[in-house]
This record gives C-alpha cells, sequence and structure tokens, in this order.
C-alpha cells in the first residue's frame, strides 16, 4: 500500500505552514533557554528573526489592502477597515492605523520594499520615508518619484544611516526641493506649542510642546544648567533636569533685571549652506528693488540644520540672523573644516546693551516684556540689507519678534518710539518711549546754568578724554527746566566704534 503525501496549495494553507515553522523553533530551541547558546548562535537567530519580521510584515501589508480593496470584511458596528482591524485583533485604532500607513506607503514606493526585503533598510526606515511621502507638498511628491527617492534609499545604505538620521536627511532634501512648504510646516508646528502647568500628588506636573528650535534650545540650556553629575550626585537624569529648570527659574526671578537684553547664546548652532546664504542674499535684492510688491516667494535651497541634523527652515533662520553669531567656515568633500573665519555677532554686547537701555521693553505695541528677556531685531531686516546699528534696532519678545517675520510687519522709526503697520498699509499701533528718566543725565564735565544758559561754548571730555566743543543751542526746547546743548568734535575712540559709541556719548546729553 502507497501514502502519498501533497504539499499544501493555496494562500490560506502555506500560511499556516509558516505558522507550524514558529512552533517548530519554538519547542526545538526555546527562547527561554537561550541564555545557554553560544554568542554566534544569538546573533544568527536574531538576525534570521529580524529579517523574517520585516518580510511578514510587508506580505502582510500586501494582504491587508487586498482585503481592504475586497470588502468582505468586518460588521455594521465597524466605521472601516481600521476599526475592523482594531476590534479583531485587539491592537487598537492607532497601531491599526499606522500598519495600514505602512502599508500604503510600501506600496506607492515599491523600492521602499524591495530594500525591505533585501534587508538593506528596515522597517523603521521605511516608516520615516512613509511619513515624509504621506505629509509631502506634490512639488516633493513628484521629486521623489523622479529619483528623490533613490537617492534618500542610496544615502541611508551607503552612510549606514539610522532611521531617525534618515528622516533628518528626507526632511532636510524635501526643504530644498520645496522651501515654502517646509516652512508652512514650521508655522503649523509651532502653532501648536503650549505648556500647561496643575497641581499633582503634593506638587506640580506639568507637560509642552515646543517647535525643534525652540525644543533644542530648551534642551540644550537645560544641559549646561545640569552639568556633569558629580561622583556623590545620587540624582536621576530626570531629577537633574528638573533641578535645572528650577535653578533657571530661580536665576530668572533673582537676576533677571541685571542681564541684558538677548544674550549671546552660543550654544546653539545652526548650519548654513553657502547655497542657502546665497539664496537669502538673492531673496534679498529681489525684495530691495521692489519692496512693495508681494514677498518673494522662498528660494529652493538646502535648509538650515541643528547640529543633529534637525530642519531649520528658511523663515525661521531669517528670525534668527537678526540676533546671532556668524562665523564663516570652509569645508572639504568630507565635511572636514579647512579654514574658519572670525566670528561675527550682528549685534555687539555694547550696541546691544544700547538698544535695549534705550527701549527699557519690548517695542511692540502693549507689550511689556522686559528688554532683558528679549531679542533685537533690524528694522530694515538683516537678510534684506538692513546696517546692524542703534537706529536701525529694536527690541522685540520672541513672541512678537516671530510675528514681525511671520506678518512682514513694516516698522516705522518715530521720534519717540515706533509705528508699525502691516504691508498693506494698515495700522497695527505705536510704541512710544515715555519718559527716559534718569538715564538721560547732563553730560559728565559740563555744568549748564538754567539763568544764562546762552553762554559761549563749554569744553568738556566725552568717553575716552578726548575734547569736544559742547554747545547751548535751544534752551527753550529744554525738557524740565534745562537745556538742550550739542557735541561738536572728534567722535569717541576705540575700543568702541564710531557707530556704536558716539550714540552712547550722545545719549548722556539732556534732550
Amino acid at each position: 500500500m502507497t501514502t502519498t503525501t501533497t504539499s499544501p496549495t493555496g494562500p490560506a494553507p502555506l500560511a499556516r505552514q509558516a505558522r507550524a515553522g514558529v512552533a517548530a523553533l519554538l519547542s526545538g530551541a526555546p527562547g527561554t533557554g537561550a541564555g545557554g547558546w553560544p554568542g554566534e548562535d544569538l546573533e544568527a537567530v536574531v538576525a534570521e528573526l529580524d529579517a523574517a519580521i520585516q518580510e511578514l510584515t510587508v506580505y502582510r501589508g500586501q494582504v491587508l489592502l487586498a482585503h481592504r480593496k475586497d470588502g468582505r470584511w468586518g460588521s455594521v458596528q465597524d466605521r472601516d477597515f481600521a476599526d475592523y482591524r482594531s476590534r479583531s485583533t485587539g491592537i487598537g485604532r492607532g497601531a491599526a492605523l499606522g500598519d495600514l500607513r505602512l502599508a500604503e506607503g510600501l506600496e506607492a514606493m515599491p523600492a521602499v520594499a524591495e530594500a525591505v526585503e533585501r534587508g538593506e533598510v528596515t522597517l523603521e526606515h521605511a516608516r520615516a520615508l512613509t511619513r515624509l511621502r504621506e505629509k509631502a507638498s506634490p512639488e516633493v511628491q513628484d521629486a521623489l518619484a523622479g529619483g528623490g527617492l533613490d537617492t534618500l534609499l542610496e544615502r541611508a545604505t551607503s552612510r549606514g544611516l539610522t532611521a531617525p538620521e534618515l528622516g533628518k536627511e528626507a526632511k532636510a532634501w524635501a526643504a530644498r526641493v520645496d522651501a515654502a512648504a517646509a516652512q508652512a510646516e514650521f508655522e503649523a508646528v509651532r502653532r501648536r506649542r503650549s505648556l500647561t502647568m496643575r497641581q499633582h500628588a503634593g506638587g506640580v506636573a506639568g507637560e509642552f510642546f515646543l517647535d525643534p528650535v525652540a525644543g533644542d534650545e530648551l534642551r540644550i540650556a537645560l544641559e549646561a544648567v545640569t552639568g556633569r553629575p558629580t561622583a556623590d550626585d545620587e540624582r536621576t537624569r530626570e531629577q537633574r533636569m528638573a533641578d535645572a529648570l528650577s535653578t533657571m527659574a530661580s536665576r530668572t526671578l533673582q537676576v533677571g533685571s541685571d542681564l541684558n537684553g538677548a544674550q549671546v547664546r552660543p550654544h546653539l548652532a545652526v548650519l548654513v549652506p553657502e547655497a542657502t546664504w546665497v539664496g537669502i542674499l538673492a531673496r534679498r535684492r529681489t525684495f530691495a528693488t521692489c519692496p512693495d510688491g508681494p514677498r518673494p516667494p522662498w528660494p529652493d535651497v538646502p535648509p538650515g540644520q541643528l547640529e543633529d541634523g534637525t530642519v531649520v527652515p528658511l523663515g525661521e533662520l531669517e528670525r534668527l540672523m537678526c540676533d546671532s553669531e556668524m562665523t564663516r567656515m570652509v569645508m572639504d568633500a568630507a565635511g572636514v573644516p579647512l579654514d574658519v573665519g572670525r566670528t561675527q555677532r550682528t549685534y555687539t554686547k555694547e550696541l546691544r546693551r544700547a538698544i535695549t537701555t534705550r527701549d527699557r521693553h519690548c517695542r511692540w505695541p502693549g507689550c511689556r516684556r522686559r528688554a532683558s528677556w528679549s531679542e533685537v531685531h533690524h528694522i530694515t531686516w538683516f537678510s534684506r540689507g538692513g546696517r546692524t546699528s542703534l537706529a536701525e534696532g529694536i527690541t522685540l519678545c520672541s513672541y512678537h519678534h516671530h510675528r514681525v517675520h511671520e506678518l512682514d510687519v513694516v516698522i516705522t522709526t518715530l521720534p519717540d518710539g515706533f509705528d508699525f503697520h502691516h504691508r498693506d498699509g494698515r495700522h497695527i499701533g505705536t510704541s512710544a518711549r515715555g519718559d527716559p528718566g534718569p538715564l538721560l543725565p547732563d553730560a559728565p564735565g559740563v555744568t549748564i546754568s538754567p539763568a544764562a544758559p546762552q553762554a559761549a561754548g563749554v569744553t568738556a571730555g566725552p568717553p575716552g578724554g578726548r575734547s569736544a566743543d559742547v554747545r547751548i543751542t535751544s534752551p527753550t526746547a529744554a525738557k524740565g527746566g534745562g537745556a538742550v546743548a550739542t557735541i561738536r568734535g572728534a567722535p569717541p575712540p576705540r575700543p568702541l566704534s564710531p557707530a556704536v559709541a558716539q550714540p552712547l556719548w550722545d545719549a548722556y546729553l539732556p534732550r
């Protein structure tokens, strides 16, 4: 008698056979005994399991999409296929949607699916590219289909990028293809910013959401305050970060009034390629030729990046350029610096102090945020050719600095303050400086008698010891019964430049 054994045919028997193979593995080499396996066996088994999981996930996604399209699934209680999957498997709607999104991405990008099956990239790489494609503008999607996807996959494999690194690389690539979309995405994320605090368990709990640049600023600031733990420091990292936040708040309350405006921020590095700098300058020239026309589009150039690869879109980069340090650096093809220029700051410490002392607080109409915790903005934007000077500077808090750049606000300098308008001429408001109080004492070494204000010229020394001619010019215009005087003569010497020191010297005189 002869017995004939037939191989299982059809998808369902083959799937059951795959499960039988898993069962054989579990019984023949149970994971509970893996602690006694040789090291090479451990590595081999993990590698085989990883490959099998990736291949089965790609296969399952193809079947899921076919099942959804077939329509013979679920019941009246299921809103959609994700609901059906959530109910039938118990994984939850979020996980079910994640599986479907990955499957859709792999179907739309077969090159990615093939790379996963070959083991060249992981499922996490595929998810990163799927997220990019989901949110991409039509221009970016066309670029992906036109060879951009192959470029990203080649970079991932040749450079050995992790999935998070590929995600940042992909975002930077997309920002170069469509800068306007990258800026819109950044602004959408920033609009979601929030911070909440509540009483909880005898203490205070909370949560926050920040845009990537603000989040990195906070992280770097906290890490700078935290420092390295000492050998006997038993605090966890979370506890040290919490203590750092408390220290920052305490420092603000104790010495915030002594700090001077937008402090030098050397800790947050933004890397800007030459092509980006040239693109911003070209946009500046376009704007300068027609300042009352429509806002020029963002150039499709590489975005700025933080040191960890986080994308900084051009609009945020333009805002940061207002008050920052700049260092020219020449790199070779391998990314090694060949030459580093002298670091220059858009607003020096002395000039910033002059501006914040003059303005006292954020000059946006109605805002009273103190100048010591605000930023210095170029009235004629730095990216549009604005000069770095006392006359071109204005103190704005971070929020209103963002608003000025987002709305393209026009700021007009008045004798006693600033006027704010939208580009179309609509008036926002006026910010008057008010009484400068004790900030404008008599000039050092000058004695002016109200009873005889028209005396001949008086010689006095400006800062630095050089002489200057001080002459009474308009006694009737003096405030508070005093007299108005002007300086004529040589400007103050170094170390302050004339553009900085002369206005500072002028500020000593009554007006």
